[in-house]
């Protein structure tokens, strides 16, 4: 996982949870998303909010790089939109 905290058993790290309640996912949504318990997600967003800053700085270096890859992807024409992907998929 990168030296990044997760959730034992589930391998979802404590970064893309936080993200996901960031974008307004609820307790409840990612409880069910992800097979955990309640217990588990508020352990987990219990940790980031104790090491926000640090967490939210690394979440948006992140994003950073994913951005960068998509702009460098797009310029040598290699990159495709969600919608392209879908309608390549369904072609099959």
């Amino acid at each position: 996982h990168g030296g990044k905290p997760f959730i034992a058993g589930k391998g979802i790290t404590v970064h893309y949870l936080a993200r996901l309640y960031n974008l307004g996912w609820t307790v409840a949504d990612l409880t069910r998303e992800f097979d955990l318990t309640p217990g588990q997600v508020h352990a987990a967003l219990s940790y980031y909010f104790d090491h926000q800053e640090a967490m939210d700085r690394e979440i948006g270096e992140s994003q950073a790089q994913a951005d960068e890859l998509l702009q460098t992807l797009t310029r040598q024409g290699s990159a495709i939109s969600m919608a392209d992907c879908r309608k390549r998929i369904e072609a099959r």
